[in-house]
């Protein structure tokens, strides 16, 4: 009878001490699963501030508005006004790759994730209270739906 309270209590031990390396791998994986989130969020955040700065410098944009970073002017990247032009937002089609999208109208002004999928925006305002607005919404790395820019 000792003898089986014993081979129970060894067995009981044995199994305890093996799960516990399972556990650690386990919390492992969750630490660097919110390791590459957090690098996600933080490369979203750094894109939407550049844009917020690319809205800033934009000619139209209140002086208010107008930035400089340490006493330098901001300047405007190449391409960035590729969205304004109509026969760009011709060329985009449902079904093209989100990477062409941005080949063709260039980074959008800010990007959301909903329950359709990403919606990428091409914002800019005009005058004290119209903006100009168009987006693109990508689902399964695809176009799924275009809005051309329209004044609001």
């Amino acid at each position: 009878m000792r003898r089986a309270v014993l081979v129970t209590v060894f067995a009981s031990l044995a199994f305890f001490t093996s799960a516990a390396p399972a556990q650690d791998a386990l919390r492992i994986e969750e630490l660097r699963q919110d390791i590459a989130e957090l690098r996600r969020l933080i490369r979203e955040q750094s894109r939407r501030i550049d844009n917020l700065e690319r809205l800033a410098r934009m000619p139209d944009a209140p002086d208010a508005a107008r930035r400089t970073r340490e006493g330098v002017p901001l300047t405007l990247p190449p391409g960035s006004d590729k969205w304004l032009s109509s026969r760009n937002w011709d060329r985009v089609k449902p079904g093209m790759k989100e990477l062409e999208v941005l080949d063709i109208l260039g980074y959008p002004t800010s990007v959301r994730e909903g329950t359709k999928g990403k919606t990428l925006f091409y914002t800019v305002p005009i005058g004290e209270s119209g903006f100009l607005s168009g987006r693109v919404i990508i689902a399964g790395e695809e176009v799924r739906e275009v809005e051309k820019p329209t004044l609001r």
